[in-house]
């Protein structure tokens, strides 16, 4: 079959499995192909699970956690979707805006979290 010198297609209810063209527009009869259903099981996509792409968390550089806890600090997203962020960081949003209020340094400093390369 050759797609780029296809002139005419057609789809027939009829035969749903079945493509139709002609590679001429003074051509009598189209010619046919049988378009293979995909053999195996069919999947039900209200049970099918995908399988995982990953076994762990992708670890973060530290320049990316730095952006993330200052993106929570300021206030920038609303604090229901911290427990979200708290996965990524090396400590808890909540307790670095506790250790920012009494001691207002760089909190980025203090988490002694190791860069990822």
């Amino acid at each position: 079959m050759k797609w780029s010198k296809i002139k005419v297609m057609e789809a027939r209810p009829e035969q749903p499995d079945t493509f139709f063209f002609k590679y001429e527009y003074d051509q009598e009869d189209f010619l046919a192909l049988k378009i293979n259903k995909k053999k195996g099981r069919p999947i039900n996509p209200k049970t099918y699970v995908p399988p995982r792409a990953y076994n762990a968390l992708i670890p973060l550089k530290s320049l990316k956690k730095k952006h993330i806890r200052e993106l929570c600090m300021s206030g920038a997203n609303t604090e229901k979707y911290h427990p979200f962020y708290d996965q990524f960081l090396d400590s808890p949003i909540s307790t670095l805006a506790i250790d920012v209020e009494q001691n207002p340094q760089d909190v980025t400093e203090r988490s002694g979290s190791p860069s990822v390369i």
